[in-house]
Order: structure tokens, then sequence, then C-alpha cells
């Protein structure tokens, strides 16, 4: 089968996803906060497909979000590509499919993201006591999107006929 299945189906979450997160999760906040849904989705870019791949589908991903949404156009960019770029580098330190690493991986990507997203956004003159609760409710939520991530698409992607997260150039 072809190797550009896995992208794809990233393609079509990201674009769901974003359309979800930009209309209709800001009616059903969770804790005081309104979820992010896109973090989690550039960890499993991250660990399931290589470098290239992430960057562009990161790029991607900033540009809808961005588009989107009506905050400054750019400033997700920096820290998308950031948290693709860093998870990248470590994915070999990590077992992929175990649950606590996806939760500990997808509470640190939320966190780095939403930190970098908010200080880039022109927000970071708001009180840091204010700020701090709000994005650790936002990682812990995003940790337990990305266990739900991992286990509908790579569910997905076996059902499809391909091994996530394996990176052989031979076949």
């Amino acid at each position: 089968m072809s190797r550009s299945i896995i992208p794809i189906l990233v393609v079509i979450m990201l674009v769901a996803l974003i359309s979800a997160q930009c209309t209709i999760t800001h009616r059903w906040p969770i804790g005081e906060v309104r979820i992010e849904l896109i973090p989690p989705l550039l960890l499993y870019m991250a660990f399931t497909l290589n470098l290239p791949i992430s960057l562009l589908l990161g790029l991607l991903a900033a540009t809808l979000y961005d588009s989107f949404s009506g905050g400054p156009f750019g400033a997700s960019l920096v820290p998308y590509i950031a948290s693709v770029s860093l998870f990248c580098a470590v994915r070999p330190i990590f077992f992929r499919n175990r649950i606590t690493t996806q939760l500990i991986t997808g509470f640190l990507s939320a966190w780095i993201t939403l930190i970098l997203q908010w200080i880039l956004s022109g927000k970071a003159m708001y009180s840091w006591h204010n700020v701090f609760p709000k994005l650790l409710r936002l990682s812990l939520l995003c940790s337990v999107l990305a266990v739900i991530y991992f286990t509908v698409l790579d569910a997905m992607a076996r059902g499809m006929g391909q091994e996530p997260g394996r990176f052989n150039e031979d076949e």
C-alpha cells in the first residue's frame, strides 16, 4: 500500500479538528477553558511521520488555524513548528505506543505550544496567576486527547494496512 495514506489521514483529521475548534468548541468549555484540539495532533504527526512531512503538515496546521481563528496571522507558526521539530528530535528516546508516553509527551507538547502561542499572540501582559491555571488545564486536557488521537488514528491506519511510526525506507 501507499506510504501516503497516514499523511492524508492526518490532513483530513487536521481540517476536521480545526473546523471544530474554530466553530463549535467555544460552546462547551471544560473547566472554564476552551479546548485546544491541534497540539495533540501535532504530537501525533511528530511521532508518526518523518521530519519533512511533519514540518510541512505543521506549517499547514498553523496556516489553517490562523486563517480560521480570529487571532493574529502567524501567531501559531513558531509554536507549531517548534513543537513538531522538538518532538521529532526526541522521538527515538520514547516508546511511541505506551499510554504513559502519550500522556506525558501530550502534556509537554501542549504546554510548550500553548506557552509559545500565548507569548507570541500579544497577550503576554496578562497576569501569570490568571494564565497559569488555564494553561495547566489545557495541557492536561491535551494529554488525554493525545491518547485518544493515537488510539483512533493508529487503529484507522492499521485498518488500511499501514504500520504507524515505522520508518522503513526499503518498503
